[in-house]
């Protein structure tokens, strides 16, 4: 996010960490080596784990709480590997308490929407309005929950900047809007005719 006089607030994106494979140990240690400088917040955007075992959540769930312990926000997201093994419902258990303190923290407006087969998270930071997707892109998966839920959140966003950040990749192609790690100009076609109030959304995803 770019730093200006009246919001100095910066954020960092990391996805596919697949913790439980042959390279878990280098990724913690890359993971803690994470240098936050001015940023204030860390978005794993999914596929946290290499098979959704508790035992790989944990390790994820004792970095996010070391951030916690430095004044320092990290917020996990669903990836396609972390519904193995009932992964899913280890998510849930072991990150609900994190994202009920987050629902509490002044100015946040945090919020989760989980649905059938989705559990997708906003807030607000700084002068951007964040809309995390997990592995379930809403119109490839035509999932009309989900969907609408994007809708509802874009349009509500009125003049912050929109964010959306995505395990899979999610495209918006119009004008005012800028494009990040994008693989088709085709998706998300729908949600076009319903951003005229929201000035520029960036699109981050973490599958490539």
């Amino acid at each position: 996010m770019k730093k200006t006089k009246n919001d100095e607030r910066f954020f960092i994106v990391a996805s596919d960490t697949h913790i439980g494979n042959h390279l878990t140990e280098k990724t913690i240690k890359k993971l803690n080596a994470i240098k936050f400088k001015d940023a204030k917040l860390l978005i794993l955007a999914g596929d946290l784990t290499e098979n959704g075992k508790i035992e790989e959540y944990n390790l994820i769930k004792n970095f996010i709480e070391k951030k916690e312990e430095e004044k320092k926000i990290a917020i996990p997201l669903l990836g396609n590997h972390d519904i193995n093994n009932n992964g899913k419902d280890e998510f849930r258990k072991l990150f609900t308490p994190l994202f009920e303190k987050l629902k509490r923290r002044k100015g946040m407006n945090f919020s989760e929407k989980r649905g059938n087969g989705f559990i997708n998270f906003s807030f607000n930071f700084g002068r951007a309005k964040i809309l995390m997707l997990d592995y379930e892109n809403p119109l490839k998966s035509q999932n009309t929950e989900s969907y609408s839920w994007l809708i509802e959140q874009v349009r509500s966003a009125k003049n912050k900047m929109v964010i959306i950040i995505s395990h899979s990749p999610v495209i918006i192609n119009k004008k005012k809007i800028l494009l990040l790690s994008f693989s088709s100009t085709e998706e998300l076609k729908g949600v076009m005719e319903k951003m005229d109030e929201v000035e520029e959304a960036l699109i981050r995803c973490g599958k490539k």
